[in-house]
């Protein structure tokens, strides 16, 4: 079993917290941290498996398989549970997801999945293999402090290039609106639910969603099951973030769902996933003035100072690494 540690205990908490600390992910944040056993990765190291196939394969086959079981879910609950139970945790009360679109919706995402993210995942896995951007694949399960700090890159990353491309496709680019071309299909609907997180248009699914989740990971050359796990978590993260509800175990410092489900009413603020370049641009202020009217706690700003902290944190650790190595 992989050991218990303050790193791996830290990673655990950004991954609950990444899900707005669901009971029913504790399980498996237990498992991936504490309970996947070292023997396991060896057997699979040892058969002959190497960062190709766990590129061209296994990551998009985690991310494929988590995105339909969780918006199952989410969709199940929406659509059988809502009007008797969690009224009170919506947000846009008076709209409903049309279930006449829910075969477009599928078509849509899984034209996305197969014709988008598995090319690009091979596409990533041959530019491993002739250049030195490529995740590694050691027989060695990674350490906690390397989980975290990976996971903390990976963040950093998904956010700096999630936000600039997210509010470019929000812009006209030499005089050619990319919302009306481009991301016009996502914000088809104004009060979204889990499973149409990934519902857009081709191009936007390669720059904006399979960009962001994994240019870190190349860059830095990071461990095969860090990038892995992160995936996943990635996936049940904008789940949540376009569910359309707050759930009652939603931390009072997390400002998603709120966050997004206010980008998909209004379109032109709350373009990140953390807040803090939305901090930094002025782009979150409607939504702050929005919280303001309704007598919320600004936890927004919180939790932008959370994560630029985080941000911080990592640069100085890699500051740390270059001057030390």
């Amino acid at each position: 079993m992989m050991p218990v540690d303050p790193w791996s205990v830290l990673t655990a908490l950004i991954q609950l917290a990444a899900v707005g600390f669901s009971p029913l992910c504790v399980p498996l944040v237990v498992f991936i941290n504490f309970g996947f056993r070292q023997e396991w990765w060896t057997q699979l190291h040892a058969a002959g498996h190497t960062h190709m196939e766990a590129t061209s394969i296994w990551l998009p086959a985690i991310a494929i398989v988590t995105y339909w079981l969780n918006g199952g879910v989410l969709l199940l609950v929406d659509r059988f549970v809502r009007p008797d139970v969690l009224q009170q945790f919506k947000f846009q009360t008076d709209k409903s997801f049309d279930q006449q679109k829910l075969c477009k919706v599928c078509k849509n995402i899984l034209c996305g999945q197969f014709f988008v993210i598995v090319p690009y995942a091979y596409v990533c896995a041959l530019l491993g293999k002739y250049t030195p951007f490529r995740v590694q694949f050691p027989a060695e399960l990674p350490s906690g402090r390397r989980m975290f700090l990976e996971t903390l890159i990976f963040i950093l990353f998904d956010e700096l290039v999630f936000f600039y491309s997210h509010w470019a496709l929000h812009s006209k680019i030499f005089g050619v609106n990319l919302y009306t071309w481009i991301h016009k299909i996502h914000h088809e609907f104004t009060a979204p639910i889990g499973l149409v997180a990934s519902y857009c248009h081709p191009i936007e699914m390669l720059v904006s969603n399979a960009l962001p989740l994994t240019f870190g990971a190349a860059v830095f050359k990071a461990h095969a099951y860090s990038i892995m796990v992160w995936t996943m978590f990635a996936v049940l993260g904008t789940q949540f973030h376009h569910c359309g509800y707050r759930w009652s175990w939603v931390s009072p410092l997390d400002h998603n769902p709120d966050f997004h489900d206010f980008h998909h009413q209004k379109f032109t603020c709350n373009y990140g996933l953390l807040g803090w370049l939305d901090l930094l641009h002025g782009t979150s202020k409607p939504f702050l003035e929005h919280q303001q009217k309704l007598g919320k706690k600004k936890i927004h700003p919180i939790s932008g100072a959370i994560s630029g902290g985080m941000a911080v944190a990592l640069l100085g650790s890699i500051l740390t690494q270059l001057t030390s190595a």
